[in-house]
């Protein structure tokens, strides 16, 4: 019996330090304002996050935790309030800070060949963030703040905007979990070392 409650204690502490920090973060579906901006979103709503940076390892965290499988190898950043471009991203304002354009090459006009190719993409506003998935990748866009709402249900003005490049990775349900193979390489270990002691004893 102490050996079945060791097992059992075993493989559930395993399970614990090895299994993905599953629901990490709050995500909220948020319905438009209703508001007719300049400029509408280009690509998918994929949620907005509460409270939250959307550093690169945040959003690639999100992602996942959405059922997203993907490696975010880059991103570039506009601050609005600061009026500084981090990277090759270049952002228009329109309706006071809640709709504009994105780029990520600095002259008006038809991208060029080697522009780079933005596949998601972040508007923060207040304290929270909406997410894009841009598809199929592009170097252009639109954007809007209908999606973020501030502490007192208003929509603010953007913050900054972020935009994300990615590598494509297989399907999650493709790629076994750490926790996955450790839980099964445990059971398997000790039911081998039980196995072995109980033949013995037969003998």
């Amino acid at each position: 019996m102490r050996r079945v409650l060791l097992l059992v204690f075993i493989i559930g502490f395993v399970a614990s330090v090895a299994a993905p920090n599953v629901g990490a973060y709050t995500i909220q579906q948020i319905a438009d304002d209703g508001v007719d901006y300049s400029y509408e979103n280009s690509g998918t709503y994929l949620g907005t996050v509460i409270s939250e940076n959307d550093s690169i390892d945040v959003v690639e965290q999100v992602l996942e935790q959405l059922g997203f499988s993907v490696n975010l190898t880059g991103y570039a950043k506009y601050d609005v309030e600061e009026n500084e471009t981090f990277g090759d991203i270049y952002v228009t304002i329109a309706d006071e800070g809640k709709s504009g354009t994105w780029r990520t090459y600095p002259v008006l006009g038809d991208a060029p060949d080697d522009a780079i190719l933005v596949s998601y993409y972040v508007v923060k506003g207040s304290n929270d963030f909406a997410l894009y998935d841009q598809y199929p990748d592009s170097a252009y866009g639109t954007w809007n703040m209908e999606r973020v709402r501030t502490n007192s249900d208003n929509t603010p003005s953007i913050s900054h905007f972020s935009g994300y490049l990615t590598e494509q990775l297989p399907p999650l349900e493709t790629i076994p979990e750490p926790g996955t193979l450790i839980l099964v390489g445990s059971g398997l270990a000790c039911l081998g070392f039980f196995g072995m002691k109980r033949h013995g004893r037969s003998q």
